[in-house]
This record gives structure tokens, sequence and C-alpha cells, in this order.
């Protein structure tokens, strides 16, 4: 499950269309319905309005920003892959997802 996912944040990632490891903030918001995608095809524990309800405004009481763009961190008006990458895992971890293992649990334990 760990290797789905990991593969599934880089498939998302990558149909985003990123300029190597980053993507600008505004291109991201852009990508929501395909990461939504990604993460219910790979992560079968999520409920499809469980998964909306983190990517939208409205699932934040006072916040202007979705729980997704939160968890990703923007700088500067872009979104590095490290991020993206922990901001995937922990929406797959909030909807129910096994945590990671192996490479990813590695990958987080150095960053």
């Amino acid at each position: 499950m760990a290797s789905a996912s990991g593969e599934a944040a880089l498939e998302a990632w990558v149909a985003c269309d990123p300029q190597g490891y980053v993507l600008a903030e505004g291109q991201i918001r852009r990508c929501f319905p395909g990461i939504v995608s990604h993460l219910l095809e790979h992560t079968p524990a999520c409920d499809l309005e469980g998964v909306r309800a983190l990517f939208s405004p409205e699932g934040v009481p006072g916040a202007g920003n979705p729980v997704f763009m939160q968890l990703l961190r923007p700088r500067d008006g872009t979104v590095h892959f490290l991020h993206f990458w922990k901001a995937f895992a922990e929406v797959s971890c909030m909807c129910g997802a096994a945590p990671a293992g192996g490479l990813g649990a590695e990958v987080e334990t150095l960053r």
C-alpha cells in the first residue's frame, strides 16, 4: 500500500505539469480534481465526501485555504515536490489509509 501511495503521489504530481520539482501555487488548485481522483483510486479507504472536504475551503472554518493547500506549505508562490508528497500522504492517512512504510517512511524520517 505504501508503494501505491507513493506512486499515486508521483502520478498526481506529474499530471500537474510541474517545472521539475516545483509547481506554481496558482496552478496547484487547478490540479485538485486530478489529485482527488488519484487519492480515491489508490486509497480505497477514502470516501469522496471526506476527501472533498480536505480540498474545499468550506472544510476549514475561518480559513481561506483548504486543508490540502495548507499542508502544501507554498513558499514564494511555489510548491515543492517533497511538500506535495507529504501533503498527499497526510491526506491519505486522514481518510483512513495505512501509514506509509518502507522507503516512504525512511524518506519521511530523513526529511
